[in-house]
């Protein structure tokens, strides 16, 4: 009897941590070139990691950018500038960069203006950069001009 019990409830905790596994897996990826690609990780609890490479673990990873699933950001990639990414808050949401590998400049809410000067023409990113734009909430993606 106690067997019997022991299976079940072993069983029953395998099936949820399964589930919970599954779920917590919504990964996308999005190319920008053909050596830089973007892992967008919507996890339960309304956090969203944004890694700069192809991301398969299980754990967090050690380079991230963490906001939240009901942000917006705008990815760009330069090969002219120094840095390996630039990354704009598009709707101010809470966001931190944690890389120590990649170059990232960041722009917050309050920079807009700086960062529309910097990579914009006639409303739109400048045709030579290379970018990824997405409302995570929506799910709403734009890849170098392409929406997906």
């Amino acid at each position: 009897m106690v067997r019997t019990i022991i299976k079940i409830t072993s069983i029953l905790i395998l099936l949820l941590y399964t589930l919970y596994f599954i779920t917590d897996r919504s990964r996308r990826y999005y190319h920008l070139s053909n050596n830089k690609c973007i892992t967008v990780w919507k996890r339960l609890g309304g956090d969203c990691y944004i890694i700069p490479y192809k991301y398969f673990g299980v754990f967090v990873p050690s380079e991230y950018i963490k906001t939240k699933n009901s942000n917006a950001i705008t990815i760009i990639y330069d090969k002219q500038s120094e840095y390996d990414y630039v990354v704009f808050n598009d709707y101010g949401e809470d966001l931190e960069v944690n890389t120590t590998k990649f170059n990232i400049k960041y722009y917050s809410y309050g920079n807009r203006e700086s960062f529309i000067n910097r990579y914009y023409l006639n409303d739109h990113i400048k045709e030579n950069l290379q970018y990824l734009q997405i409302d995570i909430g929506e799910e709403l993606v734009v890849v170098n001009g392409k929406v997906m």
